[in-house]
């Protein structure tokens, strides 16, 4: 991939040449394609592309529609990658489905526990951050399901950079219906806990456990790092979050500026009767959402 390295104030295709801009890499430029849509559309040779399209627009919208029930967590913990990253794994969750045809495969049922472990900022996992593991504890019998941290001691088992004043857990649990496009949500976190030598107690995080039938439950733990941001180097966070941490401010000018987020466990509920992709009234068009961009 040919990569500006000067400022060339271009956006759009000049000639053979389409000017693009990533949050992580930058200003892009790669060769124009002389395949056109009209051509994918109508010329047989390009039916089976049809059809691998069909599929990755389903992954496009389904993950999506997870980021969109995530988004109270996301800022600023995702990375600039987030969409592609999961829209890449949703896609193989999709290509996992035995029921349906090439083209209107979906993502249903225990297929999607192939998302348990994916992590929202490639540049800093949960495990890596935070060493105490958590346990998920279901109790059928209270309809609830727990998310219990261990004790931990911050300086001990957090790992942080020096400039990181204070940590906070945070916590969510959706309930989400892919085929019809509905959620539910819940969040929690912590206090603010100043990232010392003094001993924090088990922390717990208790959800209702109530995923009707064609529905999927996903469960998120993650952390936030504060600190003031005029401590935090220029290379730790891109210029665009820099810019929104800097709108949340703060009395004592300590704000979340990064972090991590996994999702830690996933629950598929019963199935029901297959609802195919292409009858999905949510998820018309090709829009690319900003959910969950750096």
């Amino acid at each position: 991939m040919a990569r500006q390295i000067g400022v060339i104030p271009i956006t759009g295709t000049i000639d053979e040449l389409t000017f693009y801009e990533t949050p992580d890499d930058g200003a892009l430029v790669r060769k124009k394609s002389r395949v056109t849509g009209e051509m994918v559309k109508t010329d047989p040779k390009y039916h089976q592309t049809m059809l691998n399209a069909a599929e990755f627009k389903t992954a496009i919208h389904n993950g999506r529609l997870l980021r969109k029930a995530l988004a109270r967590l996301l800022f600023p913990i995702a990375d600039g990658k987030l969409s592609s990253r999961m829209n890449k794994e949703m896609l193989k969750v999709i290509q996992k489905d035995t029921v349906n045809r090439f083209g209107e495969r979906i993502a249903h049922g225990n297929q999607l526990c192939l998302l348990e472990g994916f992590q929202f900022n490639r540049h800093l996992t949960l495990a890596d951050t935070f060493l105490p593991s958590p346990g998920i504890h279901p109790d059928g019998e209270k309809g609830a399901i727990q998310i219990e941290v261990p004790g931990f001691t911050p300086t001990k088992d957090i790992k942080v950079p020096k400039y990181v004043k204070h940590i906070q857990l945070i916590s969510g649990a959706v309930v989400i219906d892919f085929a019809d496009q509905r959620y539910t949500h819940e969040f929690y976190a912590t206090e603010r806990i100043v990232h010392n030598k003094e001993a924090i107690d088990e922390i717990q995080f208790t959800y209702r456990m109530n995923i009707p039938a064609g529905y999927t439950m996903f469960l998120a733990l993650g952390i936030l790092y504060y600190a003031p941001l005029d401590n935090v180097p220029k290379e730790t966070i891109s210029k665009r979050k820099r810019r929104r941490v800097k709108k949340i401010g703060g009395a004592d000018d300590l704000v979340p500026f990064t972090g991590a987020l996994s999702l830690v466990k996933v629950i598929a509920g019963e199935p029901r009767e297959k609802k195919r992709a292409s009858d999905n009234d949510g998820s018309a068009g090709w829009e690319m959402d900003g959910l969950g961009i750096a």
